[in-house]
């Protein structure tokens, strides 16, 4: 009786087991193989958390497709190569092309993206519409004023007097850029890719040197004098870039560094008007000189953002940018030492330099 208790005791314990896993039906056997655990993609804002395998970019409510930016872009230029423009006779020059300064303006960039696969997507992108402008200018009652380039009076009919000895000389310079991309964008995960693509960059350049013989002159009559050059940069090559994000605090709020780098050719061209109305009658010198040239040219871009989300498909950006272009053709810089077209060089200065710099914010969106 009591033998036959104890089997029955064993025999429940050891189904028990059995039944739990602690023991394996065969001692012998090692326990079957577990099926893995199926790995759960979480979401949050719309940033895909999980395994790198399958990042792509999709959120709570579906997959992106497409995206962009609209921002509002204020950039300072610097200045060309300082240029002396005016001397009086003591002799000291009074006049040179770093005076004045040039301002933040107001431009927009714009870019629209669209996936052509799940780790591809085609970018465009547009800045520009910035309009630089400074002046400067200097009077001497004593009308002693001279150019740069020295007097050269009445030369086979051309002639300069509105400048030499002169009432009042001054500049004006102005200068627009615009810029266009388009990029092949490689991405790795939702917070780090790469970019090759086309881009063209146009720097125009306008300066004027005008000069007033004497007090009450009027623009353009006896004893008015201008000496004007343009310059035109047209930029076109290949460049690459990369950029990089990171989130902070919450997973919708990121720091984000970018950066590109080209090689262009840039076909520049200059052309320049010499014009002097001079006081008694003598014939008006009008005349106009050109000249343009190819040559390479580099450009090195960087910046640094902060993006918020504030739903998974609308934020706001802020950043910094810093653009540096070789290899222009820059007006103040194309000032001949003889502007007169009798004995004017022939020859384009395009190894001008210019940093563009300053801060950004608008909306970006996925969708």
């Amino acid at each position: 009786m009591v033998w036959t208790r104890m089997k029955k005791a064993l025999a429940g314990a050891a189904l028990a087991l059995t039944a739990s896993g602690a023991w394996a039906a065969d001692p012998l056997k090692p326990p079957a193989a577990q099926p893995a655990p199926t790995p759960v993609i979480q979401h949050n804002h719309g940033h895909l958390l999980g395994l790198p395998a399958n990042w792509h970019h999709c959120g709570n409510d579906g997959c992106v497709w497409l995206y962009g930016s609209a921002e509002a872009l204020w950039l300072r230029r610097t200045d060309s190569r300082r240029e002396n423009l005016t001397f009086n006779d003591v002799p000291v020059f009074v006049l040179n092309t770093d005076q004045g300064e040039f301002d933040h303006e107001i431009g927009m960039r714009l870019i629209v993206g669209m996936f052509l696969d799940r780790n591809t997507s085609l970018e465009a992108l547009y800045f520009g519409l910035q309009d630089w402008s400074k002046s400067a200018s200097v009077t001497d009652p004593a009308e002693t004023l001279q150019p740069y380039w020295g007097q050269f009076g009445i030369i086979g009919g051309l002639d300069d007097s509105s400048f030499t000895d002169a009432f009042a000389h001054g500049f004006t310079y102005d200068s627009r850029l615009h810029n266009f991309e388009l990029n092949l964008r490689q991405w790795y995960s939702p917070y780090l890719s790469t970019l090759v693509g086309f881009r063209y960059v146009y720097v125009r350049d306008k300066f004027g040197f005008f000069s007033f013989d004497q007090p009450g002159v009027a623009i353009g009559g006896p004893g008015f004098g201008m000496y004007q050059v343009n310059t035109k940069n047209h930029l076109l090559g290949l460049q690459v870039g990369a950029d990089g994000n990171y989130p902070v605090l919450w997973d919708n709020l990121l720091v984000g560094i970018r950066g590109k780098a080209g090689m262009f050719i840039n076909s520049a061209k200059q052309t320049s008007r010499f014009f002097n109305n001079p006081i008694g009658g003598a014939p008006i010198t009008d005349a106009i000189t050109d000249e343009d040239g190819n040559r390479l040219a580099g450009l090195i871009e960087i910046g640094a953002y902060v993006t918020y989300w504030i739903t998974p498909n609308i934020a706001v950006r802020g950043g910094y940018d810093l653009i540096y272009v070789a290899g222009l053709a820059l007006a103040p810089e194309n000032l001949d030492n003889s502007p007169l077209p009798l004995n004017a060089r022939s020859n384009l200065k395009d190894n001008g330099d210019i940093i563009y710099h300053g801060p950004s914010i608008g909306v970006e969106f996925k969708w």
